[in-house]
Parts: structure tokens; sequence; C-alpha cells
């Protein structure tokens, strides 16, 4: 397995073990460092209105890179999640021993559902106000309704 890039073909349990395990520490290990920078998105997609969140600040987050701010950000890899990915995303909650009430609605969960289909570290989200959170959330509670 490279990354957290997963395929069809050799996926196995172990791995999706192993993919939330990592999705779960990277959270933990995070959690309390709420520095970080930002880089801009493009609009995504044919849909990419809707995929786009706008911030209400400009976020600027270094990803290893370079320095990059961020007004936007493009959520359409949503489009592409797959149900291995939701398995990840389940296990990386019981890892952390997180239930809530409504996955969908909540902020760990969206997190990571944001994580995978941007590319971004934790730390980016981690950074983010609780409102330009709450949009993430928003976008991706909206997507998993809407079907």
């Amino acid at each position: 397995m490279k990354g957290s890039e997963i395929t069809e073909k050799e996926t196995s349990w172990e791995e999706v073990e192993q993919e939330a395990g990592l999705l779960a520490a990277a959270d933990e290990a995070a959690s309390g460092d709420r520095s970080g920078s930002a880089e801009p998105e493009e609009d995504g997609g044919q849909d990419g209105e809707f995929y786009t969140v706008y911030f209400d600040k400009v976020y600027e987050f270094d990803n290893g890179d370079g320095s990059r701010k961020y007004k936007s950000l493009d959520l359409s890899g949503l489009l592409d999640l797959t149900t291995v990915d939701g398995e990840i995303f389940d296990r990386a909650m019981e890892k952390e021993r997180h239930v809530p009430a409504n996955k969908f609605k909540d902020t760990t969960y969206t997190k990571f559902v944001a994580m995978k289909v941007t590319k971004l570290p934790v730390e980016f989200f981690n950074m983010l106000s609780i409102r330009d959170m709450w949009k993430v959330t928003a976008v991706v509670y909206l997507f998993f309704l809407r079907g």
C-alpha cells in the first residue's frame, strides 16, 4: 500500500485497519496544534459551485512545498469516494472511540472525509475557524444527504 492510495484489487482488511489507524493517529497528534497556513483551490467539476467552500478569511498553509493561501476549498473529490474509503473513515472513528449521533454532521468525521478528498493534512483543517469548518461539514453532509 502506497500512502493513502488503496485500490480495489489490493485492498485487504489489514490495509483498511492500517489506513484508519493512520487517520486517527494523525488527528490525535495534531489536535493540539492549531497553527498552519494555506493555498487557493480551483473550482472543480460540473457541479463545482456546490463542492466549493468559500472561507470567511484567507488561510495560509505550508504543506511542505511552500506556503500557499486558501480563500476556498474544492471538495469535488467527494464524487470519487469508494466503499473502502467509507470503511476507513468508520474505522478511524472507532479507533478514536468517537461515536457521534450523526457522523455526517460530525466535525471529526467530516474532517477525515475532507482530508481524503482534498489531500490536505489534518493540520490544515485544525487551523480553520469553527465557522469555516462548519461550512466544510455542511458540504459533506449535503453531499451524503442528497445522494
